[in-house]
This record gives C-alpha cells, sequence and structure tokens, in this order.
C-alpha cells in the first residue's frame, strides 16, 4: 500500500499551475487572410464577423483599413508610386499591430499580396517589411481558379481586369509559392486552407487554435498527457526508472519522417513540393529548429492529409518499420520486470510510433509522446524533449536515462541522469553529431555512454570518453535491477501541506511557536513517508484491557540515528524523534560531525534540515554518510532518508548527482517542493525566526 498522496506515483500538477502563460499583449496573434481578387475573403470576414464562437477575435477588411489611413481614398491610392503606397501599406499593418496590442485580442486581416498587370510581368507585389515583422499567421483561400474566374465573371459592383482562368492559376500558384518562402523567412505559420463549400467551417478551428497554441500552452498540455498517461498505467508498477527513448534513428535506423511522403497516392492533396522538402526547407532556414518551425511541420502534415488518409499513411509506414533488435527485448523486460518504463518522445509523428509499437510490442506498457498534424497538434521539439524529462525527474520523482543519436536529442540527454548514444552504421547516422558530443564534453561537462546497435557500426570518439554499452546483454538489466534508488517524495500542494505550511510561513509567527510548527512537520512526514521508506516492525504492548496486542515502531528503530543539522534543522528533528523516541539523537553541523562511530552497526539514519535550497549542504552530508557507510557497513543494507520542510526545484537534480556514491535506498522526504528560491537573511532567515535572533543581522 502506498503512502500518503505526495509518496504516490502520480505526478503533482505544481509546475503546470505556475508556468507563465503569455498574453495576446506580449505575443500580438495577427492572422493575414490572402488569396485572389474574387477568392471570397470579404464575403467569409463578415459571416466570421457574425459567428458567436469567436467573438473574442477583432475582423478587420484590409480596404477599409486603407481607407482610414490615406487622406484621399483608394482610387487616388492605386495611382500612388510603389514607395508612397508601401509608406500607407506599413500604417495599415500597424493600425491592425495597435488594435491587437491594445484590445488584447487576436485580429484578422484581409491582404493581397499581388495585383495582376498584364502590362508588368508577375504583377505589382504588396508586401512590406512592415508585413514580415507583424503577422503572426496567414491563412491562403486555396479558390480553384476556375471558381474565381466564374465569381468575377458574376460580379458586376466591381469592376477587375480581364484574366483568363490559366493566368489566375498560374497567378495563384506564384502568391502560395512566395508567401510560403516570405513566412518560412519571417518565422510567420502559413497554410493553404482547401476550398470548400462551407469555408467558415473550414478556417474556425485555425483561427481557435492559433489563439490558444502558444509555446507555454503547448507545453503544459503536454505536461497533462503525460500524467494522464503515466497515471493510466494498472497498477501494481513499482517502477522507479523511466528510459526516455527518441524513435527515429534511435529505435531504428529509418526515418519515418521521410517514409510518409514516400507514397503520394496516400496524401490527400499533394504539395507543389515533396512534404518532407519543403519541412526541411523550414528547419534549414532562419526558424530552425524551434517551435514555430516544427508547428509549421504540423501546418503543412494538415495541408496534405485528411484524417481518413493521415491514419492509412500512418499505419502503412509503422508496417514497414524494423526496430533494431536490441529494442524489442528490452521493451518486453522492463515491461516484465516492473524495474523501468519506457517512454518514447520524438518530434516525428505520434500516431505513427504509437502503430509501430503496437503491432511489434502488443500489451507492453510503453507511453509515446510525439507530433500531430494540423493546427490543433501538439508538438514536440529537442527543448520540449528536455522539459519532458526534467519534469519526470523533478516532478514524477524518477530517474531518467535517456537514449538518443542526433544533436536534436542533445538537450534530452543532458537533463537526464545517464545519457546513451545509440549509433548505428555510417549511412544512416547524424553526420555532425561528433561536433556536438567534442562541444558538450568541453563546455558542459557530458558524458555518456555508446551503444552500438549494429555489428558494423563503429564507436564515435574516444570510447575512454563514451564507453560502450550493450543494451540487450544481462549486464545492463542487472545494472537497473541492482541500482539503489533515490526517490523525492512530497504531498504537493494538498490539505495537510497547506495547514501544516501557513504558520511556517507567517511572518508573525516566530520563536516557540514556529519551533512548535517545525516539530509537528517533522512528526508528520516521519510517521508517513519516514516509516514507509524504511518499513514497520511489530512488538508486543499490554492492551488496555490486560492482554497482549501487536503494537508497531520504525524497524529497527533502536538502531536508528536522527540527525539534526544546526540549526535550522533541530526544531524539525525533534519532531521525528517524537514519533521514533528509541531512536539516538545527534546534533551536526559540519559533515565531519558524523563520526565513524555514529555509523558503525546502524540500520537506518535520517537527516534532517528544515530548508534545502540549493541542495549543496545536504549533498555534503549525504557524501559523509555514504562514505561511511561504504566503509563500515559492507555487506550490510542501511536505509538513508532525508526530512525536510521545502526543497527547492533546483535542488533536486544536485542531490540526484551523488546517487553514484550510495549503496541502498536514500529517500528525500519533504513537505512541498518550491519554485522559488530564497536565501533568507536577518528577519527572513529560518533559523533566526526559529530562535527569535532576527536582531543579531
Amino acid at each position: 500500500m502506498a503512502p500518503a498522496s505526495g509518496a504516490s506515483r502520480s505526478f503533482s500538477t505544481s509546475i503546470g499551475s505556475k508556468a507563465h502563460k503569455k498574453t495576446i499583449k506580449e505575443n500580438p496573434v495577427i492572422i493575414g487572410l490572402y488569396g485572389l481578387s474574387g477568392s471570397g475573403k470579404s464575403t467569409l470576414l463578415k459571416q466570421l464577423g457574425t459567428a458567436a464562437k469567436l467573438k473574442k477575435i477583432v475582423f478587420l477588411e484590409g480596404w477599409d483599413l486603407i481607407r482610414a489611413v490615406v487622406p484621399f481614398g483608394c482610387i487616388k491610392f492605386r495611382q500612388l508610386f510603389n514607395n508612397k503606397k508601401e509608406h500607407f501599406r506599413e500604417l495599415v499593418i500597424e493600425t491592425a499591430r495597435k488594435i491587437c496590442v491594445d484590445k488584447g485580442k487576436i485580429v484578422v486581416v484581409t491582404g493581397n499580396y499581388m495585383f495582376w498587370d498584364e502590362k508588368k510581368s508577375g504583377g505589382e507585389r504588396a508586401w512590406t517589411k512592415a508585413d514580415g515583422k507583424t503577422f503572426s499567421h496567414i491563412l491562403y483561400l486555396d479558390v480553384p481558379a476556375e471558381e474565381i474566374a466564374q465569381r468575377r465573371l458574376n460580379d458586376t459592383t466591381c469592376v477587375r481586369p480581364k484574366i483568363t482562368t490559366p493566368e489566375l492559376s498560374s497567378w495563384q500558384e506564384t502568391e502560395k509559392a512566395e508567401l510560403r518562402s516570405l513566412c518560412k523567412d519571417n518565422g510567420i505559420l502559413f497554410s493553404v486552407l482547401p476550398f470548400s463549400s462551407n469555408m467558415e467551417e473550414v478556417i474556425t478551428p485555425f483561427l481557435e487554435n492559433f489563439g490558444l497554441f502558444t509555446e507555454e500552452q503547448n507545453l503544459q498540455f503536454l505536461y497533462k498527457q503525460l500524467e494522464e498517461q503515466v497515471n493510466a498505467i494498472p497498477e501494481p508498477v513499482p517502477f522507479w526508472m523511466v528510459i526516455a527513448t527518441d524513435a527515429d534513428g534511435t529505435l531504428t535506423p529509418q526515418d519515418t519522417g521521410k517514409m510518409m511522403w514516400k507514397d503520394t497516392s496516400l496524401q490527400t492533396t499533394c504539395p507543389p513540393r515533396s512534404g518532407d522538402v519543403m519541412i526541411n526547407e523550414v528547419f534549414s532556414g532562419p526558424m530552425g529548429y524551434s517551435y514555430k518551425a516544427f508547428r509549421q511541420a504540423a501546418l503543412i502534415y494538415g495541408e496534405a492529409f485528411d484524417d481518413k488518409d493521415y491514419d492509412a499513411c500512418c499505419k502503412q509506414v509503422a508496417s514497414e518499420v524494423e526496430l533494431y533488435p536490441a529494442i524489442l527485448p528490452l521493451i518486453k523486460w522492463t515491461d516484465s520486470s516492473a524495474q523501468a518504463t519506457i517512454l518514447v518522445i520524438t518530434c516525428g509523428q505520434e500516431k505513427v510510433w504509437k502503430q509501430v509499437l503496437q503491432n511489434q510490442a502488443p500489451g507492453c506498457k510503453v507511453v509515446v509522446m510525439g507530433s500531430g498534424r494540423g493546427s490543433n497538434a501538439l508538438v514536440i521539439t529537442p527543448e520540449i524533449k528536455a522539459s519532458l524529462v526534467s519534469y519526470i525527474r523533478n516532478v514524477g520523482r524518477w530517474e531518467v536515462l535517456a537514449f538518443g543519436n542526433s544533436p536534436l536529442d542533445m538537450p534530452m540527454m543532458k537533463a537526464a541522469d545517464e545519457a546513451f548514444i545509440i549509433i548505428g552504421n555510417e549511412e544512416t547516422r547524424s553526420k555532425s553529431m561528433d561536433d556536438v558530443l567534442t562541444k558538450a564534453i568541453t563546455e558542459d561537462g557530458f558524458s555518456a555512454k555508446q551503444v552500438l546497435m549494429t555489428p558494423n557500426a563503429t564507436p564515435r570518439l574516444d570510447t575512454t570518453k563514451f564507453p560502450t554499452c550493450d543494451i540487450a546483454g544481462q549486464e545492463f538489466r542487472d545494472n537497473i535491477m541492482s541500482r539503489p534508488k533515490f526517490n523525492v517524495v512530497h504531498y504537493g500542494w494538498d490539505y495537510l501541506a497547506k495547514l501544516l505550511m501557513t504558520r511556517t510561513r507567517d511572518a508573525s509567527v516566530s520563536g516557540l511557536a514556529l519551533r512548535e510548527a517545525h516539530r509537528q512537520i517533522g512528526y508528520t512526514i516521519a510517521i508517513d513517508f519516514v516509516a514507509y521508506a524504511i518499513g514497520l516492525e511489530e512488538y508486543d504492548i499490554t492492551h488496555v484491557q490486560g492482554h497482549t496486542v501487536p503494537g508497531y515502531r520504525l524497524r529497527h528503530e533502536s538502531s536508528t540515528i536522527i540527525a539534526a543539522i544546526m540549526r535550522s534543522g533541530e526544531p524539525m528533528a525533534f519532531g521525528v524523534n517524537d514519533a521514533f523516541p528509541s531512536a539516538m539523537f545527534l546534533h551536526v553541523k559540519t559533515p565531519e560531525d558524523i563520526q565513524a562511530g555514529h555509523v558503525q552497526g546502524k540500520k537506518a539514519i535520517i537527516l534532517v534540515d528544515s530548508v534545502i535550497n540549493t541542495g549543496k549542504t545536504v549533498s555534503g552530508f549525504l557524501e559523509r554518510v555514504f562514505a561511511l557507510d561504504k566503509e563500515l557497513n559492507v555487506g550490510r543494507e542501511i536505509r538513508i532518508c532525508v526530512v525536510t520542510g521545502v526543497i527547492f526545484i533546483d535542488a533536486i537534480p544536485t542531490l540526484r548527482k551523488i546517487r553514484k556514491f550510495c549503496r541502498s535506498q536514500t529517500t528525500v522526504a519533504a513537505l512541498r517542493i518550491s519554485h522559488n528560491s530564497f536565501t533568507g537573511k536577518g528577519s527572513t532567515d529560518t533559523g533566526n525566526r526559529l530562535f527569535n535572533t532576527t536582531h543579531l543581522e
């Protein structure tokens, strides 16, 4: 049975709830609605303006804005020289931006990219540098040239030049190609909307989603999805390690991204160039491998596939994937051993990899998180991979091993407890990885092991710096099984934590009252987390009615030592001692205060400090205990616990780094995790408040 909610394997949502969400005012969302003259932009804009679900969006007609900023009207505007036109066009887009920022709302504005002029080859471009700096998204109405020709012919309210259907088609293709390129170079998300008899239905999801899926909100959705998927794994699953792995190039030498575009018959709409080429152009352009770039890739997938064809293509690609020989046995072993679980985090298509694992490892509990298609897709970037790994370590409280093969996996591998570089044959592996690894060693002190996945694979760099490892071998499995557990447990933000923390945060509470509050926290953590980590033992007690009944105490309580890190750790340590009265009590100021005689023969050691800020102080004490334990208690297992009221989240990785010195289970038990690093001074120092010495500083 698991202890209180804070010690369960369910995620806390504290990071998600505290994350900063940028507003529209800080990140203006200004969407350009483009298309040939006659494609129905103005008509669509009026329909959207009356839609109840879009009432928080401001819809602006481009020509109305021109009339507002040009003192002599649209007719005279058309007669101006191009440099004068550009000036007024920049005023128009600046007006749209100002409306967006002032009202804090999404703005949609119609625009014309090019005006046909039979006298000028290619026509007149209306795009300005200000457009490139201002638009966040551009949607292009892809109405067939034949439909536009008929509309222009039927429209008697507007005088337009006579243009043939082939000329309209050529004009349209030119606009789409040039706008796509301009958007790529200016960091603007671009999508072509397929023609429909109900364009309002087509465009509405885009307008709703563009304001919703900021980079921060995308990450919050992924945190929530991660929680749901991991917590959905049936009990009992006492795993405490997560193997976070990339997919393409790591689980297989194949690139499923390229495979998605191989069979054009599976695509709903064939892009002007192969989809993988278009996506590579985005990644190789100014956007690089940014969040915007991956969201643009999702839009390209959305252009090419409808739901039915996308599902069919994902199934087809998944059926062609061949995993490396070592991968499937590892998946099945982790599934059966209950020591670890596998989390696939891929920048590629999530649906493909879910299907791959369903095909090749049916029934195995593997969590898959990846990118999707369309405007409402969640996307995974290299930085998001690292964020998810950090979330697992700091909130899920599990150790993480990371598998990757390319520079895109480096942030994830750096964020993990241990990294494994997957190496395939020369023709399939990343060509730039050697340089990235060399830089990581030199600048970041990065370390990892190499995994050669094929008989012909050769190691990268020096095997003394990156030793090889066989993940298919028993030694690797034994290493996972024998690793001492290092857990961080806390109560999160539940009622118990709220009540107990209130008095410690109240500036009016100090001295004896504050010491009593700390004592209560120590007692609560002791009878819950510490008792669960070390275990209980029965002993006989006399019942009030005179007969003997079993009582319970901490296992090996008389062979347990409680070390109060002075001075602020003492009151909380007294609370721990209240729970375990037979334990030895020790005051320590430095790690050297813990001597050989204190550790020798002991079954458990409980270190107590009121606050863990950087983790350096507690790490020093733990290293001392680990060293003495190794020297004096050969062949015996000792349980080690750290009790604290608050631990700053960035201290957790610091504490995990010393796990390699630990021989047995170590548990850090806190009332809560803080996301605010604060070192008290004077009246805010915990020790001063506890002992009424604030006046001394």
